[in-house]
């Protein structure tokens, strides 16, 4: 398979147009057969003081960062005093504690799915905070076990076997916050990312469920020995209130609303199509689809017509939201198509409509780097097929490897940063 650049457009743009290296024109194939037509998706313009609530990831941040100095500020408030190595020792693991019993709770409240938090930010970046903020409570939950039992072994003048005994058979619930601690590790180390692309999507799915024992068994284990609880009963309210929003954030988003909505639409798959290895459409139908409203995408992928043009690069099944935003986006777009093969073309003949639609241009860049005789997604090659690419806003949405060299290659092509957007299918 050689590479492949081809512009479809109005009839003054009709033709091939290669870049640099070798490339041929493909013979036109039939177009497959669907279960139905799929329709361009309309854009539905916001109404002025109308507009459904986001919140920003400063905002998201600053509100973060004042709830762990408040947790700490509850340790502090609840510690009369910190004496000798023991002391110091047990002072630091008691705050790690408090801070992974907070920490879960932002973690679940990232991916409550809360409308706020994904129009503001997007579930991309979501799932990336959540991530990054998974390791970081593993480790604290790590050094909480490991500097509580230290700092009573040195007070007590025992050895740490010992002491992990005594308070594994003589302190309530700190046997249930072992399982919870050993649970939640268990759960990092799955959701390595060597780990995790060794197992299928729906296993590591069903193990990541165990954090919310995980959690109930630690929440049991901070009221019962923790020293900011045990005779503070408005902290015990407070942090009880703060569990108990999420639940409820969660149960409503997560479960309630898909529940609800399934009731009132009875919404089933009516049809289901390979369109390349590995990806399939599903066509859903159900009642009163009229009265669905579809929102999104949030975050990095909520396009508007700057005037500037845009240019929308994909990789593989990242043409998915690029395919929405080439569909719909006024003005000048130019997609840009990166696969490995023809075969791993997702929409090819849709994207071909649309453009000769519009007057847009696509692009598909096809083959290996040794096929192609270099890097196709060079910023030397994407200058070459986008002038202007400078002045314009860039979209950018694929396997993670790829979404980085083409944002490292759009920083080269003198893009700036603010107009560069991307997201990456990974899990």
């Amino acid at each position: 398979m050689t590479s492949v650049a081809r512009r479809s457009g109005p009839a003054r743009h009709a033709g091939a147009e290669a870049y640099p290296g070798p490339s041929r024109e493909p013979a036109p194939r039939p177009a497959p057969a669907r279960p139905f037509d799929r329709p361009a998706p309309r854009r539905v313009p916001a109404r002025p003081g109308n507009r459904p609530a986001r919140v920003g990831a400063r905002g998201v941040l600053a509100v973060i960062i004042f709830g762990a100095i408040m947790v700490i500020a509850l340790w502090w408030h609840s510690t009369p005093g910190v004496h000798g190595l023991g002391g110091w020792l047990t002072g630091a693991g008691e705050v790690l504690g408090l801070l992974c019993g907070y920490g879960v709770v932002v973690l679940v409240a990232l991916m409550s799915r809360l409308p706020p938090l994904e129009r503001g930010l997007g579930t991309d970046k979501l799932a990336r905070w959540h991530a990054m903020g998974g390791r970081y409570i593993v480790s604290l939950v790590v050094a909480h076990g490991l500097l509580i039992v230290w700092g009573y072994a040195a007070t007590a003048h025992a050895s740490v076997v010992s002491e992990s005994a005594t308070l594994l058979t003589q302190y309530p619930d700190v046997l249930m916050a072992t399982v919870a601690g050993f649970l939640l590790l268990g759960i990092g180390i799955v959701s390595m990312r060597a780990v995790r692309r060794r197992v299928r999507y729906e296993t590591w799915y069903l193990l990541h469920l165990y954090t919310y024992l995980a959690i109930a068994l630690a929440f049991s284990h901070q009221l019962a020995d923790g020293a900011a609880f045990v005779s503070n009963l408005a902290a015990r309210f407070w942090w009880s209130a703060m569990y108990l929003t999420v639940l409820v954030l969660v149960l409503w988003y997560r479960v309630a609303v898909p529940l609800l909505a399934y009731r009132r639409h009875r919404l089933e798959v009516v049809g289901v199509k390979a369109e390349a290895p590995g990806v399939i459409s599903v066509y859903i139908g159900g009642q009163r689809l009229e009265e669905l409203d579809a929102e999104g995408p949030y975050g990095a992928f909520t396009p508007a017509d700057s005037g500037r043009g845009v240019v929308l690069l994909a990789g593989g099944v990242g043409i998915t939201p690029l395919r929405a935003i080439f569909a719909t986006l006024p003005g000048h777009v130019t997609l840009i198509y990166r696969a490995s093969s023809e075969r791993d073309l997702v929409f090819r003949d849709e994207l071909d409509q649309i453009a000769a639609a519009r007057g847009g241009c696509v692009h598909y860049l096809v083959g290996s780097r040794a096929e192609i005789g270099g890097d196709p997604l060079s910023s030397r090659v994407l200058r070459s097929l986008v002038p202007g690419l400078d002045e314009q806003e860039a979209y950018v949405c694929g396997p993670a490897g790829m979404t980085s060299a083409a944002v490292r290659a759009l920083r080269a092509a003198g893009v700036p940063r603010q107009r560069i957007h991307f997201e990456s299918f990974e899990f």
